[in-house]
């Protein structure tokens, strides 16, 4: 989780990423897990060239609790942090 902060939290529609360093080049997917471990892709857009914050959308997701990931090229899975969708 170090090097990433997240907000907000609970979230309705996007969730903003921010990256310490600019490594967002390196991520390429960006997913929620449900409690029953089942996956989310989430379309992801960067708010500007060379920017550390990328924007999730999780417009389409169902409210409740979910684990944030993410995963590398060389496929490398990282835990983000938990996140609540709430409407």
């Amino acid at each position: 989780k170090q090097g990433f902060s997240y907000f907000p939290n609970p979230c309705s529609d996007f969730i903003h990423l921010n990256m310490e360093s600019n490594v967002s080049a390196s991520y390429r997917q960006y997913y929620l897990t449900n409690l029953l471990g089942q996956r989310i892709s989430l379309e992801f857009s960067i708010s500007a060239p060379l920017s550390k914050e990328i924007i999730l959308n999780i417009k389409s997701v169902p409210e409740g609790f979910y684990f944030l990931n993410t995963s590398s090229q060389k496929g490398e899975h990282i835990y983000l942090g938990k996140v609540e969708v709430r409407r």
